[in-house]
């Protein structure tokens, strides 16, 4: 049995489903103080709020810490909306340009006709994701220039995003990608582009993933993606239950085999197991495999919950975990195949960086933390 911090537990049963947590929180005393805390660090006041009102829990919370919520979620709400308007001018921008893009990410709910305004409402975006094809990464740059958007973080040649570009009007940088993560070989974007579903929506062209593509993006993204979360013993809520809800809302359109196949395919088995064992654990989603968690997983999660209740037990471990990804079997594999051993991969590959690299980088890459 793993046992869930109370004020964890407390945050997770706000956010349940009525028929999965009705009456749950009544019970015991809550800290309310560390319940918003905990919340407002994983950006998820909006949607305690929303799922308490429509489950109609939120009787049983203190009239300030109810006020409160209202308010981070009528802010939200704005935010949103002002986000959408700013998506929709950049793909009508891009249309005209001859671009039809792909959203990605938070970047869908503000178009998608069926994402729901629960949806929008609650999650709280920091960007807007937008794939666009490798032909047509030059006439997506002209079309934001057009737009007055300056470039603030211009990645390298090769790199899965080309770079964030922002205007001072706008609440949002726009994220320009032409891969969908790094490493993009577990999720290319050939393969997205072949199953996503178009779109014609307000008269504004624009392509979605599949069901599937979605929740693999959003489970690689999340895990092993840029922070490499899994490898740090992170989890980001707001993260996880976007997760749960998507599984929920699409659930018979997953393919969880294929996702399955590509996470076992380059040995990601404890990243796709432990991360459903939390979503299950924490918010109720169903064990969508056959196959039951493995020991490694479970001795994950409960890392995991550690970190979540005490976030300092992570710093210690920032540089192996930035390690451990940096030299994953998967990233050795992609860049020297099969017939090598891994530990000859990973040495070479150390010395060809220590080579390209001046010390101070090589450093601040091993303790980055965001």
């Amino acid at each position: 049995m793993i046992l869930i911090d109370s004020t964890l537990s407390a945050l997770a049963d706000c956010l349940c489903p009525a028929d999965d947590g009705e009456g749950r929180l009544a019970p015991r005393e809550i800290d309310w103080t560390a319940v918003i805390e905990l919340a407002n660090r994983h950006l998820l006041g909006p949607a305690v709020y929303a799922r308490l009102c429509k489950t109609g829990r939120d009787r049983r919370v203190p009239e300030d810490v109810l006020a409160y919520l209202a308010m981070l979620h009528e802010l939200n709400i704005e935010r949103n909306k002002a986000l959408r308007r700013q998506v929709e001018e950049v793909i009508r921008t891009l249309n005209a340009a001859g671009v039809e893009p792909m959203l990605l990410k938070g970047a869908i709910a503000l178009v998608e006709p069926f994402s729901g305004e629960d949806n929008v409402s609650t999650r709280m975006m920091r960007d807007l994701d937008i794939l666009v094809r490798r032909d047509a990464a030059n006439r997506s740059i002209s079309a934001l220039e057009s737009l007055s958007y300056d470039v603030v973080n211009a990645h390298l040649e090769g790199y899965h995003a080309i770079a964030d570009f922002v205007r001072m009007d706008m609440p949002g940088a726009v994220d320009l990608h032409v891969e969908l993560i790094d490493p993009e070989y577990v999720l290319p974007a050939r393969e997205v582009w072949q199953q996503a579903t178009r779109l014609s929506v307000r008269g504004l062209k624009v392509f979605i993933p599949s069901p599937t593509h979605r929740m693999l993006h959003h489970l690689l993204h999340a895990q092993v993606h840029h922070l490499a979360n899994f490898y740090r013993g992170d989890i980001v809520l707001s993260q996880l239950f976007e997760f749960t809800t998507l599984a929920d809302r699409m659930r018979n359109r997953i393919d969880w085999q294929g996702i399955e196949a590509c996470m076992y395919g380059h040995r990601l088995k404890s990243v796709l197991h432990s991360y459903l064992i939390a979503a299950n654990r924490l918010f109720g989603m169903p064990w969508p495999l056959e196959t039951s968690p493995t020991p490694a997983a479970r001795v994950h999660f409960r890392r995991c919950l550690l970190q979540i209740k005490y976030p300092s037990l992570g710093l210690p471990t920032v540089a192996w975990g930035n390690l451990r990804a940096a030299f994953a079997w998967h990233r050795m594999r992609a860049l020297y195949g099969t017939r090598a051993w891994l530990l000859v991969c990973q040495t070479r590959h150390l010395l060809q960086f220590m080579k390209k690299m001046p010390m101070r980088h090589i450093f601040s890459r091993m303790f980055r933390t965001e």
